[in-house]
């Protein structure tokens, strides 16, 4: 498993960037344990509010599975980053194939930040930390939401298939195969009772 920190910034007029480092994750070690040894010491330098979140993770194709964490704001803004030009998520056109054909680095980044976009609604505790950063927290909550680990299912609505009635649970199927399938869950249950008889004859 290889474990990556992307550090955020987000400015309402300089858009979001962000630093990536990843490594592999050592035997026997959480993989937050690796991701906050890759971030360094947090706050950080000037000490000001910043979180560390568990965003995504993705398949490559030599079978390496990628956990992604969010540490934002950036502690250390100085550094070099790259800037996100289109902070869009990568998505599949298929309803059936949910991989997209490719996960860019800056793919990856405006999935964390539009994670953390959600928490800020949701979460108390990043709401919070979010008010004590006014220009990241408006640029943030500016982005669309997305929930975590949805790298690959970012359809809007209108773009996504209909969802079928029968994904709804067993009162949304028509009164046929509702009786079909309890007469069928009857049958095995009586076939299995037989068999629990012959057993202990």
């Amino acid at each position: 498993m290889l474990i990556e920190v992307f550090w955020l910034r987000c400015h309402p007029d300089r858009g979001l960037s962000y630093r990536r480092v990843a490594e592999y994750l050592a035997l026997g070690e959480a993989p937050d344990v690796t991701a906050g040894r890759i971030a360094g010491a947090l706050p950080g330098p000037d000490g000001g509010p910043v979180m560390m979140h568990s965003t995504s993770w993705r398949h490559l194709d030599d079978g390496t599975i990628v956990l992604t964490y969010a540490v934002a704001p950036d502690p250390e803004p100085w550094l070099p980053s790259v800037r996100v030009t289109r902070p869009e998520v990568a998505r599949s056109a298929s309803p059936v194939r949910p991989a997209p054909p490719r996960i860019g680095h800056e793919h990856v980044a405006a999935h964390a930040a539009q994670h953390l976009a959600f928490l800020a609604g949701t979460d108390p505790m990043v709401g919070d930390l979010l008010a004590q950063v006014p220009d990241f927290g408006q640029a943030l909550t500016a982005l669309p939401r997305a929930p975590s680990g949805q790298l690959s299912l970012t359809a809007t609505a209108r773009e996504r298939p209909p969802r079928s009635r029968y994904s709804r649970g067993f009162a949304s199927f028509p009164p046929q195969a509702r009786n079909r399938s309890v007469r069928r869950s009857a049958m095995l249950a009586r076939s299995a009772a037989a068999m629990a008889r012959k057993s202990r004859t």
